[in-house]
């Protein structure tokens, strides 16, 4: 009588432990960014190269933060960064004077219609962000750290990092987030 109790007990365990872990590929607010209406069709093509659910999933964003999308280009991960805090989060699509520029139209294109009102574009100098102390709970850079050297020739990769982080712009617990190559499908 008591095996048979143990092992219901034991089987009702696995099962609740089965339900609280989903697995990672499971539908959430990551795959629902993707499917978000009004994203750009050339977006969802490039979905399949980038696989940013992935990224933003391993990054661990969540609803509610702030997150600085550095290098932002277009805005592509911006925007759906923007779904998934929500509106009680904020996301700071930053370039410098030369990704805006090559990034245009579709940044522009991107940011019209006040789409987001929890995007604010910046276009700054990376040596100078200005970011409030303890502002930022993530820093998202994708494909772009070896452009770090946009920065000017003279500071490295490392002490942009580190000014990012000595500026205080991350709080308590904030997360740097930096992929340069793409993620191979399972």
């Amino acid at each position: 009588m008591n095996q048979r109790k143990f092992a219901i007990a034991a089987s009702l365990l696995c099962a609740v432990s089965l339900l609280v872990n989903m697995p990672a590929n499971a539908a959430d607010d990551f795959d629902a960014a993707l499917k978000h209406a009004g994203r750009p069709a050339d977006d969802s093509a490039r979905d399949a190269l980038d696989h940013p659910a992935e990224t933003l999933r391993l990054a661990g964003i969540k609803p509610g933060m702030k997150v600085a999308d550095v290098l932002a280009g277009d805005g592509y991960y911006s925007e759906l960064l923007s779904y998934i805090v929500g509106p009680k989060g904020h996301v700071y699509l930053i370039n410098n004077l030369a990704f805006d520029n090559w990034s245009q139209p579709a940044l522009k294109n991107r940011l019209s219609g006040d789409r987001f009102a929890n995007v604010t574009h910046e276009t700054v100098d990376l040596n100078d962000m200005k970011l409030p102390a303890a502002s930022l709970d993530a820093v998202l850079l994708v494909k772009v750290y070896h452009d770090m050297y946009w920065v000017d020739t003279t500071v490295a990769r490392a002490q942009a990092r580190r000014r990012l982080i000595a500026d205080r712009s991350f709080g308590q617990g904030g997360t740097w987030k930096s992929r340069c190559r793409r993620i191979a499908p399972h």
